[in-house]
């Protein structure tokens, strides 16, 4: 007699865990597991930590605009450059 296979759905354990925001020095966020076996690159800082998402609440919220601050600069720079002065 042939045993039946079932196959059952794996749990997604990830919403009760402990996780992190960082952001890096060009204001880019991004959400880790606290017990993550990598350790942070440079120019990463921990800013918050709580659950999954709390995390997700708070980069939504926090996290207005996602172009990295070195090319903001230049976007406002070009902007002035395009700016219609005949009125």
């Amino acid at each position: 007699m042939k045993k039946k296979l079932t196959i059952t759905k794996m749990r997604d354990y990830s919403e009760t865990l402990v996780h992190f925001v960082v952001i890096n020095n060009e204001g880019q966020y991004a959400i880790w597991r606290e017990e993550c076996i990598y350790t942070l690159p440079s120019g990463w800082l921990k800013i918050k930590r709580g659950s999954k998402a709390e995390c997700r609440e708070y980069v939504n919220k926090n996290w207005t605009n996602p172009v990295p601050i070195r090319f903001r600069k230049g976007m406002i720079k070009q902007r002035k450059c395009f700016v219609n002065t005949e009125q």
